[in-house]
């Protein structure tokens, strides 16, 4: 799912979030379910990041 927002950190956190989305769906269907959630939580974790370092 593609995401667009007028500010740059905005859309990237933004894009985190909904792959990190994507992967928790994901994991729910798959053997490897750990690995994508432990994905899905960095991805969040990125988002964060992106946010914090935005917002100060």
């Amino acid at each position: 799912m593609a995401v667009e927002s007028p500010q740059g950190w905005l859309a990237a956190a933004d894009q985190d979030i909904a792959d990190g989305i994507g992967l928790m769906q994901r994991s729910f269907a798959s053997r490897d379910g750990a690995a994508l959630a432990a994905a899905a939580v960095a991805k969040f974790d990125e988002a964060f990041r992106e946010g914090t370092a935005a917002i100060g």
